[in-house]
């Protein structure tokens, strides 16, 4: 619906201003259910979204959601861009990090 592809364009673009990482990745997740709901096949778009959650998930230190984001962005990038592709790779190697930069000590985010 128009309605729905509006919602859209308006989270796309606060997704890419939002300065709470927690905000984020709830907007994040909105977004994805749309695609979804809207019929939204184009693996780009999925990519994207996963890659700002994980940079989101970077932010507060949650070695748990980076590996999550980061690993359904890898599988879109691998879609898009292929599995040898420098982003599919980088990705792909920080799902499967025991450890990432931040605070041991955040808390883990409900979306």
């Amino acid at each position: 619906s128009d309605s729905k592809r509006s919602q859209m364009q308006l989270l796309e673009s606060q997704i890419v201003e939002a300065e709470d990482p927690r905000q984020g990745i709830a907007m994040v997740v909105e977004l994805l259910n749309l695609y979804k709901q809207e019929g939204i096949h184009l693996r780009s778009l999925f990519r994207q979204a996963c890659c700002y959650a994980f940079q989101f998930a970077e932010m507060l230190g949650s070695s748990e959601d980076v590996r999550y984001w980061a690993g359904l962005a890898a599988k879109y990038s691998r879609q898009c861009r292929g599995r040898d592709h420098e982003e599919s790779l980088y990705l792909d190697a920080v799902s499967r990090q025991s450890l990432v930069r931040g605070s041991p000590n955040s808390k883990k985010d409900s979306a």
